[in-house]
């Protein structure tokens, strides 16, 4: 009878996981902070600014496969959905008009996956806001809510 033998690699075949560098913009590497992190600021920001203005923010940064809602937050008898638009310059296109068709699709999609794992806020009414900051690196940026900016198409 003949033994087989398997191949097991050795210790110095593995493949060994390495920490990459941080990234040049991080706050590890004393750039300034990458966008991303900007984004989460500003967002911060917003939902204490709304919070302010009497809505209860219930989640941030919520997350599925089909996307990501930035703000969710009751208003009265009102849910909405707040996304966050932050441009440090405005010269090609405004915050706002970076929400396009594709997007609002994409906030809609994960709009319906948010109620159908939360289904105590199915029966509020849906709004979809739009919360644009342009030129945010300048001392005062210009700020605008947009109250019902899209249709959810029934989301």
């Amino acid at each position: 009878m003949r033994s087989f033998r398997t191949a097991v690699p050795s210790r110095s075949h593995r493949r060994r996981a390495s920490r990459p560098n941080p990234p040049l913009n991080s706050p590890a590497s004393g750039k300034q902070p990458a966008p991303l992190e900007r984004g989460f600021a500003w967002e911060q920001r917003t939902a204490r600014y709304l919070q302010r203005q009497g809505l209860e923010v219930l989640i941030q940064r919520y997350r599925c496969r089909l996307g990501e809602l930035d703000i969710v937050c009751l208003d009265g008898s009102t849910l909405v959905i707040v996304e966050v638009r932050a441009r440090a310059y405005s010269g090609f296109a405004r915050a706002g008009e970076s929400v396009d068709v594709r997007k609002q699709r994409r906030i809609v999609r994960a709009t319906r996956h948010l109620l159908m794992t939360h289904p105590q806020w199915s029966g509020y009414r849906l709004r979809f806001d739009v919360f644009c900051i342009d030129n945010i690196d300048r001392d005062s940026p210009a700020i605008h809510w947009i109250r019902n900016a899209f249709d959810g198409g029934g989301a």
